[in-house]
C-alpha cells in the first residue's frame, strides 16, 4: 500500500515551529507525528507531501520515504492527526473513493490515483468522493502538542518497556516506569522520579550530576542534561539537545 502523509492549509497555525519543518515533523510524546503514523504501516511505502522549500531538508534527514506522489492507488493521511488504534482501524477500512472527515478537516482518503488526488487536495474539491465523519484528535495550534504530551508519553512507554540497559547508580523512584537505553551515561547524585509518569532516556544521552528528572518525561538520543538541571514532566526533548536549568 502507498501511504501519503500530507500537510493541509492549517500549517500557518503552527508557526513558528512549522516554518522550518512540516507539521508532521512536530513531536508530541516520544515521536513525531510522521513516526507515529508510519508505525502502523511498517511494510508499506511512505510518501511525504510538504511545502517545496522544505523538501531538500527532508531528503537529508529522513530515510526510506519518497517525495514523488505515485499515479497509483494510495491512502492519504493528514499530517496533523494524532493516531490511535481506533482511528487507524477506520483508515485501514476505507474503500476506494472514500474520505474521512472530522468536522471540516480531511483526515484521510483512499484513492485510485495519488497524483490526481493531489490536484483535488490543492483545489479543495472533494465533490466526487463519498464522505464519512469520525471523531479524531488533530493538532491545530502549538498548545495542542503541549496538552497531549503527557498522555502520549504514557501511551508510548509500552514501545520501550521498563528496561534499564545502562549501568547507573541514580536514585530511581518507581523503577517499573523507567526506560534507560544503551550507551546512556548517568553521573552520580541524579534522581529519576517516575511516580507521576514514565521516564524514558534514549540512547547516547548523558545526564550530569545532581539532576532531577520527573516524569512523564522523554529525553531523546544523544542529549546532554547539564549539572543541576531540573526537568519536570510532562516534557519531551528531541534528539541532540543540550538542556540546563529548570524545564517545566
Amino acid at each position: 500500500m502507498n501511504i501519503c502523509i500530507f500537510e493541509d492549509d492549517k500549517y500557518p497555525n503552527l508557526f513558528p515551529l512549522a516554518l522550518s519543518r512540516p507539521v508532521f515533523e512536530l513531536r508530541t510524546g516520544t515521536q513525531t507525528i510522521r513516526e507515529k503514523i508510519s508505525r502502523y504501516f511498517p511494510n508499506d511505502s511512505i510518501f511525504l507531501m510538504a511545502r517545496d522549500y522544505l523538501i531538500d531538508i527532508l531528503k537529508e534527514s529522513i530515510e526510506n520515504v519518497s517525495f514523488s506522489i505515485p499515479s497509483e492507488p494510495a491512502v492519504f493521511i493528514n499530517g496533523r492527526i494524532i493516531p490511535d488504534e481506533s482511528l487507524m482501524h477506520s483508515i485501514s477500512q476505507l474503500n476506494k473513493g472514500e474520505l474521512l472527515f472530522t468536522d471540516s478537516t480531511l483526515i484521510a482518503a483512499r484513492v485510485l490515483d495519488g497524483n490526481e488526488f493531489c490536484k483535488k487536495l490543492q483545489e479543495g474539491d472533494f465533490s466526487e468522493f463519498a464522505r464519512k465523519e469520525i471523531p479524531a484528535k488533530t493538532i491545530l495550534y502549538l498548545w495542542d502538542l503541549i496538552q497531549l504530551n503527557g498522555e502520549e508519553i504514557n501511551k508510548e512507554f509500552a514501545l520501550f518497556g521498563n528496561t534499564i540497559k545502562s549501568k547507573t547508580n541514580a536514585c530511581i523512584l518507581n523503577r517499573n516506569q523507567v526506560y534507560i537505553a544503551n550507551d546512556v551515561h548517568i553521573m552520580p547524585q541524579v534522581v529519576i522520579d517516575a511516580t507521576d509518569g514514565p521516564v524514558i532516556i534514549d540512547a547516547g544521552t548523558t545526564v550530569m550530576p545532581h539532576g532531577y528528572l520527573k516524569g512523564p518525561l522523554y529525553v531523546g538520543k544523544q542529549c546532554l542534561i547539564k549539572a543541576n538541571a531540573i526537568l519536570y514532566g510532562p516534557t519531551s526533548i528531541g534528539d541532540g539537545c543540550k538542556i540546563g536549568g529548570e524545564v517545566t
